[in-house]
Parts: structure tokens; sequence; C-alpha cells
């Protein structure tokens, strides 16, 4: 706004300003209170993504020593066997729109391999759910940066600027009512 306005412009300016100050300081509290609230919820969020990730680990440790035992029950090569026909038929499945129903076949399977099977599907879940929890934890912590670089921009651009404006039109009405006393002084003293 230009200063070189009457009185009343940088008033009601003044006004203005001085509740934008108010406004942008509840904003600012606003902001901190759900930064705090995010900071507590990203803590527990990271507690648990830790325990589904050991989870997880612990389930494909399981997988994995599963499938040597069948590797070494019915041979590394039927197994491999076994698993592309699986991977063709859940193929097929995706293709024609139906949802993966890739079982095992009965013949040339023994309860080692269905233990096997059984153990990479649990912990595909549970991989599953940690990626999920990991997605949780990237939304938190961008939510968290996006509040954090709005706080920081009403507390140190938006308030201090308002703050120096104010200051300027506080002065510039001063020197005003100063111009003006003096004016006064000038005219009572003419008339005598």
């Amino acid at each position: 706004m230009d200063m070189r306005g009457n009185g009343g412009q940088m008033k009601h300016e003044l006004i203005k300003l001085k509740q934008e100050i108010k406004l942008a300081q509840r904003g600012y509290d606003l902001f901190e209170l759900k930064q705090r609230s995010l900071q507590v919820t990203l803590r527990a969020a990271i507690k648990h993504s830790d325990k589904i990730r050991a989870e997880a680990a612990e389930a494909v440790n399981i997988a994995y020593d599963a499938l040597e035992a069948a590797c070494e029950d019915i041979g590394a090569s039927n197994v491999e066997n076994l698993r592309n026909e699986l991977r063709q038929q859940a193929d097929a499945d995706c293709l024609s729109g139906m949802e993966r129903t890739a079982h095992l076949p009965l013949a040339g399977t023994t309860a080692s391999l269905d233990e096997a099977s059984i153990a990479w599907h649990t912990a595909v879940k549970k991989l599953i759910r940690f990626i999920d929890a990991e997605n949780e934890l990237l939304a938190l912590r961008l939510d968290l940066r996006k509040t954090s670089k709005r706080a920081s921009a009403l507390k140190n651009i938006r308030i201090p600027q308002n703050q120096a404006r104010i200051k300027y039109i506080e002065n510039k009405l001063e020197e005003r009512e100063r111009e003006s006393i003096a004016r006064l002084k000038r005219m009572k003293d003419a008339r005598r």
C-alpha cells in the first residue's frame, strides 16, 4: 500500500495488519500443535513398522527354510517345475480377470512342499503389511515436513513482514502527528 495516503487509510491498514498478525499467530500455534501430534503418531507408527518388519523377516526366513526342506525332499528341479506351473496358472488367472487362485497340483507334491507354499504365502502377506506400514510412515513424514514448512513460513516470513509493516505505518503516523502539532504551534504563534 502506498503510505503517502491520508491518515485514515494508514490507520485502517494498521488495524488490518494487526488482525493478520493475530490470525497468523493462531495459525502458527495450530501448526505447532499439529506437528507435535504428527510426531507422536510418527513415533508410534515407527514402532509398529519395526514390529511388522521383524515379523516379515522371520516369515521370510521360515519360508526359505521350508523351501530348502522341500528341495531336499523332492529335488530342486521338481520344485522349479511346480513353481513354473503355478506361475503359468497365476498368469492365466490374471489375464482372465480372476482373483489369484494358484494352488499346488496334487500329483508330485509332498508335505514339505505344501509347508513351503503356505510359509511363502504367509511371508508375502506379512511383506505386504510391512509395505503398507512403510507407506503410512512416508505419508506421515511428508505431512510433518509440509506442516513444518508452513509453520516456519508463518513464524519466519509472514509475521515478521507484517510486524515490519506495522512499525513503518506507526512511525509514519507518529511523524504526521508531530508535523501536525508543529503546524498547530506555528499557527498559534502566528495569531499572537
